[in-house]
């Protein structure tokens, strides 16, 4: 795959702002080009040197891109329910982080998600269930600075759990991408218990 095709998926998909797996329609966030380009630089300069997507990088995709998107959620609740600005400050942070990321996987999948079954066994660990993420809604001020911790500690966790299967891709843009999300979220683990403790 040339670098120029790399980009242009990655520019494509992030403009078109949904992309549909096995039927369903995944909304992506709002995010423009910039945002992007900043998340993503890094690996969108090794996009020379990747190979074919795999069948477990999309995978991996397939399920990180809902995953991504209930951090994304998550973070946004934080704006308008506590002034904690530790709080303020982490949710910005992941939201920065995995709001473009979610543009990248969605560029790997394109019209290939059709050929994956829409049932597997990987597990989506660490999201919050349905209940959990409406306590969190309809909490405030400590209560909500709590909750979000607590999740966001279990719901990082889970994603770096889910990213071990793809460090050893041979494609190098799914590899840079999976090192990223590792690198990335086990610092704001840190941060985050630094918040709780």
């Amino acid at each position: 795959m040339s670098a120029s095709k790399s980009k242009l998926g990655f520019v494509g998909l992030a403009l078109v702002g949904s992309l549909t797996l096995s039927g369903c329609s995944i909304p992506l966030p709002d995010i423009g080009l910039a945002d992007i380009q900043s998340g993503v630089e890094d690996i969108q300069n090794l996009a020379s040197g990747a190979t074919e997507f795999s069948a477990n990088d999309l995978m991996y995709a397939q399920m990180m891109i809902p995953h991504h998107e209930q951090a994304v959620a998550m973070a946004e609740l934080a704006t308008t329910r506590t002034s904690n600005p530790e709080v303020l400050a982490i949710a910005k942070k992941i939201k920065s982080a995995q709001a473009p990321e979610i543009a990248v996987m969605a560029a790997w999948l394109g019209g290939k998600a059709a050929e994956l079954h829409s049932g597997h066994d990987m597990p989506m660990n660490g999201m919050i269930s349905g209940a959990q993420f409406e306590e969190l809604k309809n909490s405030v001020d400590d209560t909500f600075d709590s909750l979000f911790v607590k999740y966001m500690i279990a719901h990082h966790e889970g994603a770096i759990e889910m990213t071990q299967g793809i460090l050893e891709s041979e494609n190098i843009i799914v590899k840079k991408f999976g090192e990223k999300v590792v690198k990335d979220q086990t610092a704001e683990i840190a941060e985050l218990k630094k918040i709780q403790g």
